[in-house]
């Protein structure tokens, strides 16, 4: 390999930077411009104090919102760290099996495919709701029907579509899995108006690819514990896909409630997973996933979360047609073997 300067790096780096990357649009700030907003502050405070309006009180109540906020975010970094651990060890875990599946690939192998045309099962996860509907079991044509009217509270639930495949081959294998969930229908958020400020709802429409070690995968090397139906690590970016991101909030007393609407056409999401080394005879299931998330901040009449992929009349429905494997199998006879 060849030597190459750092600092030459370094410099012909920085030079791109600055003349061929694109930068971000920053706010446009200036001291005149703090200086009339600090301006704006003072008079309305003076104003404020003048009508009565209790702004110690105010400003306390403000003071421990903030407080619980921060406490929440310590919580959730404090929830983080406690999987940190378990985190770090899939990850070694899942750059080993990339490093096997491009070892076994540095060998002659035969290209196959194969579609699994159906799930064994669909069903929602941590349990069934009255979100949902009917299911449908076809070839090419598996869908759920899902659908909710809600004014307050909050979820966060799963629409699973499931998928068994078993390695026939007597050798390791290498496979790139792909799929799609294709949503016909429509999710709606509303918020109503406050007297000062408004109500804040929201939606969160998620796709994912899951993958999970069924049996024959053996144990891990490290904990010595079997890797047998535990989720396949290292989980890659094309295994996701946000679907829809709605949030609505009203404004003051004399604005109009706020709502947000995003339709969908039969409109497909893809996802995928690449270089997964498979042992011989092991079985994968597979998880093709709808995740439906949405939270009030506070909730009434003129609130509401509305997702419609149920109705007859549109053929609305959540649809995986099916999971396509591409199957790398090396051809000789000395082969890695997967760990």
């Amino acid at each position: 390999m060849s030597s190459i300067d750092p600092e030459e790096v370094k410099r012909v780096a920085a030079a791109l930077g600055r003349h061929r990357l694109p930068h971000p649009m920053t706010p446009l700030r200036s001291p005149a411009v703090l200086h009339e907003q600090r301006k704006g502050r003072s008079l309305l405070t003076a104003w404020a104090e003048k009508a009565g309006l209790p702004l110690q009180h105010l400003n306390q109540l403000a003071a421990r919102r903030q407080a619980e906020q921060r406490r929440l975010f310590s919580a959730q970094l404090a929830k983080q760290a406690i999987g940190l651990d378990q985190a770090r060890a899939d990850f070694a875990q899942g750059v080993a099996y990339q490093r096997k599946a491009l070892d076994m690939l540095s060998l002659p192998f035969e290209p196959s495919f194969m579609v699994l045309d159906k799930p064994f099962l669909i069903w929602e996860m941590p349990r069934p709701e009255d979100m949902f509907g009917n299911v449908h079991y076809e070839a090419l044509n598996s869908s759920v029907k899902i659908s909710c009217d809600r004014k307050s509270g909050s979820d966060n639930t799963q629409f699973i579509f499931y998928f068994l495949w078993t390695n026939p081959s007597q050798a390791a294998a290498v496979i790139n899995v792909s799929t799609s969930l294709t949503l016909n229908g429509f999710a709606e958020v509303m918020a109503d108006t406050g007297i000062f400020s408004g109500h804040r709802n929201w939606l969160n429409l998620s796709a994912f690819l899951t993958l999970m070690r069924w049996s024959g995968w053996g144990t891990d090397p490290i904990t010595n514990k079997s890797n047998d139906q535990t989720p396949f690590p290292y989980f890659q970016p094309s295994q996701y896909v946000q679907v829809a991101n709605l949030e609505a909030h009203g404004g003051g007393l004399f604005s109009d409630p706020d709502i947000k609407v995003q339709s969908f056409d039969f409109q497909p999401f893809g996802l995928s997973a690449s270089l997964i080394p498979v042992p011989a005879g092991a079985t994968m299931l597979f998880q093709v996933t709808l995740q439906v998330q949405y939270g009030f901040s506070d909730g009434g009449d003129f609130d509401g979360v509305i997702l419609d992929f149920a109705s007859d009349r549109f053929d609305r429905r959540v649809i995986c047609p099916l999971v396509a494997l591409q199957l790398l199998t090396p051809q000789a006879k000395l082969q890695p073997a997967a760990a």
